[in-house]
């Protein structure tokens, strides 16, 4: 029994002898090599290699110059597991299917500018945008942009370099606001040209460029313009406005031949004018200014200028002006003149009209030349009428020119011309 024991002991010690081995340095220093290996290193045939279990726990302490690197490593896949570490620096690893195939921005406050490197942002569920999206030019030396945002229940879009919206949509109203307009093609691809109308050529709103003279009822370019003014006045509403050409109503595409022409087909009444002096069988009349009016049928008349005194002359055989005028409209009339003439001698008077006052002047478009009548020696009356044809655009004034053909020379002699103080059936009056 004793020999077995001592037999173990001496195995035992044997072994111990063979893993634990002391060596002599060159300095004669003994030092004693174990040749175990645990806490991730292993033994493999006399070799102390990297690798297996750990048998506590352990710390790596790198510092900015001493890091660590691990080179060399293979590339893993989408699938392959995350390496992350805890708050205490304990590595660990998280299953790459717990993050959902995406990167997680959400619930969370930035502190810097989102740099997306060119990427897109696809499948977007909603965008809220609390302030304004600039858009700037693709020509990055442009810094000029357009901003997108709204404000006080107006949507706008910005345009920075003239630092007042393009476009503005009243969410009240629903109604656009368009700083400027330009239509390049009609939805028919015609170009626009000066003057043009864009118009609509169906109910859904697709519209053309079209020449305003070819549209009825329509007016082209500045032919129509403010009154008293260059200025354009297709669109007025309000303000007087006048045409420098003619004017056609109902004769479509063809011009008309007088400055108005209004064709009304087969059918009566192409002209109403409402003023207040409309009525059943009335006349269009103009006042010697043209503004015309409605008046009763049947000529009217004027009354002209009578001298209030009596005028004495002594007969010379020469026109004398005799105080009467009157004022004729343009056209064709009728002027009638009642004098009273006394006198101390028979004789026969001529009395013309005159275009003035102060000198005898013979009008045109007066029949007769003269009118006239017999004087005896006491009062006697005369009736006096001419025919007159004023060609003229506004009303004529002629004056009645009287003389005396008896005794001339004669200062004896004197001719008395009635006025209205003495003699009230002197008058001069004109029909037309």
């Amino acid at each position: 029994m004793k020999k077995i024991t001592c037999m173990l002991l001496l195995i035992h010690g044997g072994f111990m002898i063979a893993q634990t081995k002391t060596v002599v340095t060159p300095n004669g220093e003994k030092v004693t090599i174990s040749p175990f290996a645990n806490n991730g290193l292993s033994q493999n045939n006399g070799f102390t290699q990297l690798g297996g279990a750990l048998t506590k726990a352990s710390v790596l302490t790198t510092t900015s110059s001493n890091t660590l690197a691990i080179q060399g490593l293979q590339a893993g896949a989408a699938t392959d597991n995350v390496l992350v570490n805890d708050s205490n620096g304990v590595l660990k690893y998280v299953p790459r299917a717990s993050f959902t195939g995406a990167d997680n921005l959400g619930n969370h406050i930035a502190t810097m500018d989102l740099n997306m490197s060119n990427k897109n942002i696809t499948n977007i569920f909603n965008a809220y945008i609390k302030n304004e999206a600039q858009i700037a030019d693709r020509v990055t030396s442009n810094t000029n942009y357009f901003g997108i945002y709204k404000n006080n229940g107006l949507f706008g879009i910005w345009n920075n370099i003239k630092s007042t919206n393009a476009l503005t949509i009243d969410e009240t109203t629903n109604k656009t606001t368009l700083t400027s307009a330009q239509i390049a093609k009609g939805t028919d691809g015609g170009l626009p040209q000066p003057n043009y109308i864009a118009t609509s050529i169906d109910d859904a709103g697709n519209i053309k460029w079209q020449n305003p003279a070819t549209l009825p009822g329509l007016v082209s370019g500045t032919e129509w313009l403010l009154g008293g003014t260059n200025t354009d006045a297709t669109s007025n509403k309000t303000g007087s406005i006048y045409r420098t050409g003619a004017i056609g109503i109902g004769t479509g595409a063809s011009n008309p031949t007088t400055l108005v022409e209004i064709n009304n087909g087969s059918s009566n009444g192409a002209l109403k004018i409402i003023d207040g002096t409309q009525g059943n069988g009335r006349v269009l009349t103009s006042d010697a200014n043209g503004v015309a009016t409605w008046q009763t049928k049947g000529p009217q008349t004027i009354q002209g200028t009578v001298p209030a005194a009596n005028q004495t002359w002594s007969p010379n055989g020469s026109p004398r002006y005799t105080g009467f005028s009157i004022s004729v409209p343009p056209g064709r009339a009728t002027v009638t003149a009642g004098l009273i003439v006394s006198s101390n001698m028979l004789g026969y008077t001529t009395a013309r009209l005159s275009t003035s006052p102060t000198s005898f002047i013979q009008p045109q478009g007066v029949v007769p030349n003269y009118s006239g009548f017999t004087v005896v020696t006491d009062k006697s009356a005369g009736q006096l009428t001419w025919y007159t044809n004023n060609t003229t655009e506004s009303n004529q004034t002629y004056y009645v020119w009287l003389t005396f053909g008896g005794s001339a020379n004669s200062t004896s002699n004197s001719v008395t011309l009635g006025g209205t103080t003495l003699y009230g059936e002197t008058f001069i009056m004109v029909a037309y």
